[in-house]
């Protein structure tokens, strides 16, 4: 095998990958990243015995089996960074908030609550989806509860699925969550059958794959965190888009903190639920400790059905327009 060291990447070279996996799967490369890519690229290069990124970049655009070689390459260029619980404040406000909202809104309906976790990596995040729904329904039996985790890299996927962790991933899971939903195995954790029956894991390229509203339905809650920060602009208003679409209205998005829709899309509430920000499609007007976050992208824009009161004023803002009001 090739060492890193012996390919090259000249500047055509990186714009022509660039665009490839930007196409294939979203990923924004910046010159910044182009040494990663350079790396990435090699590796899989060496694995296939080709010795120059040239050849490397006509096999993925000529060879009969480029489709899996891109899939592959695109695993290589993924980087997890997932735990249980991360941002434990928005897992906060969805044991406290939005699901028990979610629940008396359903009440009279079909009892079905179903989330997505969009970029799910080794499961994680899916898995504190799924102890969150157990620990916020008083009558769990009485609920279909689903959680659709999808993620292009499969070897995480096949990682997800086993729901076997270290004790040194365990850091975000309490004492009573870990004696409740996990037990000891081969010198780690095991989630139990319970959480893991919640689950589906399956590969899903959130670019280039149809939405999975067909086979899953419409979500209440989808969760994409710090996936749309790889994207282009253009790719990531498309793929906020397309979750607008299949998000049941009074449903919610949870971006990663870092992230923010600004300039990607208009049609989101972007509200304050217990000292969290989340985003609404439309912003329902019952869950307690709400309020709207000015923001110049919405101000143009009407508001949402059943709020009478402008609050994306900010407060120096209300008080000059009261002021010249009088």
């Amino acid at each position: 095998m090739n060492g890193n060291h012996t390919f090259k990447l000249s500047e055509t070279g990186f714009q022509r990958f660039r665009e490839l996996v930007n196409r294939a799967g979203g990923v924004a490369i910046t010159h910044a990243g182009k040494d990663l890519l350079r790396k990435g690229l090699a590796a899989r290069a060496g694995a296939l015995g080709v010795t120059t990124l040239e050849d490397y970049y006509r096999l993925l655009t000529t060879d009969i089996n480029r489709e899996e070689e891109v899939r592959r390459l695109l695993r290589q260029l993924s980087v997890p960074d997932t735990r249980f619980f991360r941002n434990q404040s928005q897992f906060d406000v969805l044991h406290k908030y939005i699901i028990p909202e979610l629940a008396r809104r359903k009440l009279e309906e079909r009892r079905v609550l179903r989330f997505w976790c969009a970029g799910c990596s080794t499961g994680e995040e899916p898995y504190s989806v799924a102890m969150t729904l157990l620990d916020s329904l008083p009558d769990r039996d009485n609920w279909k509860v689903e959680v659709l985790a999808t993620d292009l890299n499969e070897q995480a996927l096949d990682q997800a699925r086993r729901g076997w962790y270290q004790k040194s991933r365990m850091a975000g899971v309490g004492q009573p969550q870990r004696e409740r939903y996990f037990h000891r195995s081969d010198g780690g954790f095991q989630v139990n059958d319970e959480v893991r029956r919640l689950v589906t894991f399956t590969r899903h390229n959130l670019v280039n794959d149809p939405l999975p509203i067909e086979v899953y339905g419409i979500c209440d809650v989808v969760f994409c965190r710090n996936v749309i920060i790889y994207f282009t602009h253009s790719t990531a208003g498309f793929v906020i888009e397309h979750f607008f679409d299949i998000i049941n209205p009074g449903g919610y998005l949870f971006l990663g903190h870092s992230e923010t829709l600004w300039k990607l899309s208009a049609r989101y509430a972007l509200v304050e639920i217990g000292g969290t920000f989340i985003y609404s499609k439309p912003l329902p007007t019952s869950l307690s400790g709400r309020r709207f976050i000015p923001d110049r992208r919405m101000r143009d824009s009407g508001l949402p059905p059943g709020v009478d009161d402008d609050r994306r004023v900010s407060g120096s803002d209300r008080r000059a327009t009261e002021q010249s009001a009088i």
